[in-house]
């Protein structure tokens, strides 16, 4: 995932979001914790940039066994706010940033739940929560186009939900025939 400057983000198993800059010398400028208490294994399982590269999200589970995610400054490397999807969620699996009517931007997480959550931009504050036919999400995706402004969600279900941004409505959900029968 690339963020502001040309910094590159990636998240891995050992629980870390690092941030790396192809230009200095020690390519690694960053190394956040997604969860510092002691505890079982935690993972990172997404990251997520806004539109501008300003804020940085990561994902994943923490040492207690719950979805979580935290979202960063990029150009400060300061941590904003640490959030816990609520409790069903154990881990996030997929966020993205979505751009709303009035233009503002919130930040979207699925995960090992029918639920995909909507949150202000420095997930601070949880706005909605929108049913998926998925039992798990993988992927979202959002188009910002002014004319569509959908939200696409993926999991493990053979459905693709498609929500509106602007009302964080589901519109509606359509079978994909993966040809296994």
């Amino acid at each position: 995932l690339i963020c502001q400057n040309g910094l590159i983000a990636t998240g891995s198993e050992d629980g870390t979001c690092k941030l790396w800059d192809r230009r200095a010398k020690q390519n690694c400028v960053a190394t956040l914790e997604l969860d510092e208490s002691p505890g079982r294994e935690k993972v990172v399982t997404c990251t997520a940039a806004d539109s501008e590269g300003n804020w940085l999200s990561f994902g994943g589970q923490d040492s207690k066994g719950f979805g979580r995610f935290r979202v960063i400054h990029v150009a400060s490397r300061s941590l904003i706010q640490t959030s816990q999807t609520e409790r069903h969620m154990s881990c996030v699996q997929t966020l993205d940033y979505s751009e709303g009517s009035g233009g503002e931007t919130n930040l979207v997480c699925g995960g090992d739940s029918f639920d995909i959550e909507h949150w202000d931009k420095i997930g601070k504050k949880r706005i909605a929560k929108i049913r998926s036919s998925s039992p798990s999400n993988f992927t979202l995706c959002h188009s910002p186009k002014e004319k569509t402004n959908v939200m696409v969600a993926g999991g493990t279900s053979p459905f693709i939900d498609v929500s509106t941004v602007a009302t964080r409505t589901h519109m509606f959900s359509f079978y994909f025939d993966f040809g296994l029968r």
